[in-house]
């Protein structure tokens, strides 16, 4: 489900940014990601497992990356969800939320790390905040303290593949 506070707006061609229409207030929903399980990972999937993404659906798949995120998931919330043994074609769905006071027509953001163990795609970040990590590669490739901190955001699947490899 879409939340009627946000709006997809073409930023270039070729790139588009899920943005504010209004002020919106911290704890606002705005969003689910939602869609099937599929093992390819594409532009607007979300990592749930190993070899496991949702092909997202919907308006919230155009939420960019910031390392100074204005939003996060609430994970608790998700429907049908079975760990690492989700099946391809079912369905999943993480709540996306205002972690701060949001200004009209600033872009909505999430941190990428929380949710890819290992992007498909590395990438230089260009947020150009004070914690800026410079290079997105996924939780995986954060240096040890980074991923103390952030621990406690990460998704329930991000969580379970660190510590299967860190067995």
């Amino acid at each position: 489900m879409d939340a009627d506070c946000v709006e997809v707006v073409e930023i270039e061609k070729n790139f588009s940014s899920l943005t504010a229409k209004h002020d919106i207030p911290r704890g606002t929903f705005l969003g689910d990601f939602w869609g099937k399980v599929r093992s390819e990972v594409a532009k607007h999937t979300l990592q749930i497992g190993i070899n496991k993404h949702i092909d997202c659906l919907g308006k919230t798949k155009y939420t960019n990356h910031s390392c100074s995120p204005n939003a996060h998931f609430v994970y608790s919330q998700y429907q049908g969800s079975k760990g690492l043994n989700l099946q391809e074609d079912e369905e999943l769905s993480w709540h996306l939320v205002a972690s701060r006071d949001i200004k009209k027509g600033e872009a909505i953001t999430f941190d990428y790390t929380l949710t890819e163990y290992s992007t498909a795609e590395a990438f230089d970040c260009l947020c150009k905040s004070q914690n800026c990590l410079g290079r997105v590669q996924g939780f995986k490739f954060l240096p040890a303290e980074e991923k103390k901190k952030r621990m406690d955001r990460a998704s329930p699947f991000v969580i379970e593949l660190f510590e299967k490899e860190n067995r």
